[in-house]
């Protein structure tokens, strides 16, 4: 067992554990045994924040039937940090209180461990191996039509909720990028930024790359604040809030291929470009963005509209909002980003799609007038 006096490692559960853990949800329900199939740890270039084990499962008779024969569970220890603690429990409050009212794909919930104490996180899901899944990130291609199906993904969500006044009422745990302990973590400059600029200190290529862009992280800060300032006055919805394409994957569903989300750790209500800005800019390579991003911006107000939005935001106020998404993308998507999340090849393409999108939309000028 591990010194936080909960499992870290996949070798360290026990099927009493993984019964307490699933039993919260499916009382009754019993693991009889089970067998580690898979266990990866945060620095070994295939997890981001968190661990991984996946194990199968065999349970006693009369539990639930619906509990899936192999799951698996995300581990992290939040340790002391107070910022850590706040994005889990946003991603398992996700699950426990909204996964079962959304159609969209998304992994299954079956149990999980929060404990602010002990700074142990678990969450207990399916093991979307067993369906096919192909995981995503920058180093798979990623054409158009790839795209196009986590747009239709993100439309669905957006358009579920779209200025609802659910956002104020049984979604009121969801909080805005502008207030309450998200925007707490990445405004105040003792925290996420603080730890920003330590990365930026540890990591000559993001120093570099700033230096060659003419830009500073407070330039990025500041516009990052005015961006999530002003588009807080736009049509408001439901938001994954982490939508770079690491997030994201592809799986046959119903006779189909769609695209499907995962890591809902920044979950919160704001505006729809958020999402759509960081998914783009981070799933193509840089000249099939220049070449697609216009009509992919497009299929997604339509698909907007097909899924009951009656006036969705024209294509101009689109696409300006669209430019004013980048300096969130590069300051708190990837400067915070330290290459043991995902090894250097995919680090270092991320910032370089995200910088290069800031230089192509000019997103500099669009955000003169916020000032």
């Amino acid at each position: 067992m591990s010194d936080a006096g909960f499992p870290f490692y996949a070798n360290e559960f026990t099927a009493e554990l993984l019964t307490q853990l699933i039993a919260q949800r499916y009382p009754g329900s019993v693991v009889d045994s089970f067998t580690v199939v898979e266990g990866l740890q945060y620095g070994d270039g295939n997890a981001s924040t968190a661990g991984r084990c996946v194990f199968e499962v065999r349970y006693a008779p009369g539990s639930a039937s619906e509990l899936p024969s192999r799951i698996a569970i995300k581990i992290a220890r939040v340790g002391a940090s107070p910022d850590h603690y706040v994005l889990y429990r946003n991603e398992l409050q996700f699950y426990e209180r909204l996964r079962s009212s959304l159609t969209i794909e998304t992994p299954q919930f079956y149990g999980s461990h929060l404990d602010e104490q002990t700074g142990t996180f678990a969450l207990v899901m399916d093991d979307l191996q067993l369906r096919g899944v192909q995981f995503m990130n920058n180093q798979v291609l990623h054409t158009p039509d790839h795209v196009r199906l986590v747009l239709d993904v993100l439309a669905t969500l957006h358009a579920k909720y779209w200025q609802s006044p659910a956002l104020t009422g049984d979604l009121a745990w969801v909080h805005p990028h502008i207030s309450g302990p998200l925007h707490e973590v990445f405004a105040d400059r003792n925290r996420v930024p603080a730890l920003i600029a330590a990365v930026i200190s540890q990591r000559h290529f993001k120093q570099e790359m700033l230096q060659r862009m003419g830009v500073t992280p407070d330039d990025l800060y500041a516009q990052t604040m005015r961006a999530q300032q002003h588009q807080a006055t736009l049509p408001q919805t439901l938001l994954h809030g982490d939508s770079h394409v690491g997030n994201t994957y592809r799986v046959e569903r119903d006779g189909k291929l769609a695209g499907g989300l995962i890591d809902w750790q920044l979950i919160a209500r704001g505006h729809y470009m958020h999402d759509v800005g960081y998914y783009i800019q981070t799933a193509l390579c840089v000249g099939d963005r220049r070449k697609h991003e216009r009509e992919l911006i497009q299929h997604y107000l339509e698909r907007l509209r097909q899924a009951g939005v009656t006036s969705p935001p024209d294509f101009n106020s689109a696409w300006l909002e669209y430019r004013r998404t980048c300096p969130w993308n590069i300051y708190v998507g990837w400067l915070a980003v330290d290459v043991a999340n995902y090894g250097w090849e995919i680090c270092e393409l991320a910032h370089l799609r995200v910088m290069t999108a800031y230089e192509d939309l000019e997103s500099a000028k669009a955000m003169v007038v916020l000032n």
